[in-house]
């Protein structure tokens, strides 16, 4: 899984984070201004260069040369190509549109020929930042192009069976893959449904729940799901709490999974750049309820997992990272993160170096299962050390380094580390009333 990649084309190592990285005479020149030192791979507070795409992916192929599939949830292009929808002075459009196919076409497909390549629509790769594509505006000419791009012009995925391309593609993005008899991909437009700049095509919003209802609904025997999605529902928890998707939204999600939660292999999200996990389960059951009883009475209770992945944009002063891990029997397995230490200023390919959280070995979670997942989580409730550790892990800091990725936290004002309950609370609730609550 890659996401949030946010690719800058015109990154200088001249200029500094003040400005975003990117240097005069660009097409992006109006929000740079300053020259100061930066670092040819990239630097904590600004968007990818190329140069820190290919190392990334570089490493992924020598960990994993024979990947079957890479999912890659979203966000392509560095800040600044989509603009607001009130900015009359900046129309990026073609510029962003060629940026995406350079990235997709000529830089990842090249790396991985072999491999399918699906990915989903982030808040930054549309024309107008975090505004859902719209019918009779935007939309007409963005998906035609996106499909064209994902599906023809990458020379593996012309032999994928895709599910819909009118019906879904044309009408809000979503696609569903036969990857198997067994096995199938979903990838949701979840832009419809953000609360920052929710879609006003209430028919679009609700064709895709639709979808989504009657794909899992309607299912073949046997048949288990990976869905994907770019904005996740729920919340995240830096300095502040922050709610993604607007409450009705959220609920009619919920529902859904919940009742096809026998049907899902594994949920992804993206969007925040810090990995994390959550779990869904029914309002019958209260917060004291799970974390107060014994394990074994809690493995039905939670019914669906969501793995959020980090980004390799070290935007948010986060080390870059990617995931890998396998599926099988429809269940995923020996997850791990990878990050590059971007703090240590590589000047060369030989002098990056990457380390890994493994899911079984450092979290004790073998298969991602919605039970698994809440022991975990029971266990950074009770055990401070074992919570400190995992959020200086979650943005690339392990080891001797662990303080660093604390200090690190608490400098960007990510965490109150005596006062952690917000950060769990986000962890185990949906909706906002639920974590105030």
């Amino acid at each position: 899984m890659l996401n949030d990649i946010h690719i800058d084309y015109f990154y200088s190592d001249e200029v500094g984070i003040d400005h975003y990285c990117r240097g005069r005479g660009t097409p992006l020149d109006w929000i740079t201004y300053v020259e100061k030192d930066s670092n040819k791979f990239g630097q904590m507070g600004c968007d990818s260069p190329p140069r820190l795409v290919k190392l990334m992916l570089d490493k992924l192929d020598k960990i994993e040369p024979d990947i079957d599939v890479i999912i890659i949830s979203g966000d392509l292009i560095s800040h600044g190509l989509s603009v607001e929808l009130e900015d009359k002075d900046h129309d990026q459009y073609a510029l962003l549109k060629e940026k995406i196919e350079d990235l997709l076409v000529d830089l990842i497909a090249k790396k991985f020929p072999n491999t399918f390549i699906l990915p989903t629509i982030g808040n930054n790769d549309i024309k107008y930042h975090y505004v859902a594509p719209q019918v009779n505006f935007t939309a007409p000419d963005y998906y035609p192009f996106l499909y064209r791009t994902i599906f023809e012009k990458i020379p593996k995925n012309r032999e994928l069976k895709v599910h819909g391309k009118n019906e879904s593609f044309n009408t809000f993005g979503g696609y569903r893959v036969n990857y198997s008899d067994e096995l199938d991909f979903i990838a949701f437009n979840s832009l419809y449904y953000n609360a920052r700049t929710p879609s006003k095509d209430f028919y679009i919003r609700d064709a895709q729940f639709d979808w989504l209802e009657s794909t899992l609904d309607n299912a073949e025997p046997g048949k288990k799901f990976v869905i994907f999605f770019h904005i996740y529902p729920g919340m995240y928890f830096i300095g502040k709490v922050r709610f993604f998707w607007e409450t009705s939204s959220v609920l009619r999600f919920n529902d859904i999974i919940q009742r096809n939660s026998d049907k899902i292999s594994l949920i992804l999200g993206a969007h925040s750049h810090f990995p994390d996990m959550k779990i869904g389960f029914s309002h019958e059951f209260s917060l004291p309820f799970l974390l107060n009883n014994e394990d074994a009475l809690l493995e039905y209770i939670p019914k669906w997992a969501m793995l959020i992945t980090p980004s390799i944009s070290p935007v948010f002063k986060n080390n870059p990272g990617f995931t890998l891990l396998n599926i099988e029997d429809q269940k995923a397995n020996n997850i791990s993160w990878h990050f590059m230490e971007l703090y240590k200023f590589p000047r060369s390919e030989e002098e990056a170096r990457f380390n890994t959280l493994d899911f079984k070995e450092d979290l004790g979670i073998d298969e991602f299962e919605p039970s698994a997942v809440l022991k975990f989580i029971k266990s950074i409730v009770e055990d401070r050390v074992t919570l400190y550790k995992y959020l200086a892990h979650k943005i690339g800091y392990t080891g001797k380094n662990i303080a660093t990725g604390l200090a690190e936290y608490q400098e960007l004002k990510m965490i109150n580390l005596d006062e952690e309950y917000g950060y769990l609370c986000s962890l185990l609730n949906l909706l906002r009333t639920d974590y105030y609550f």
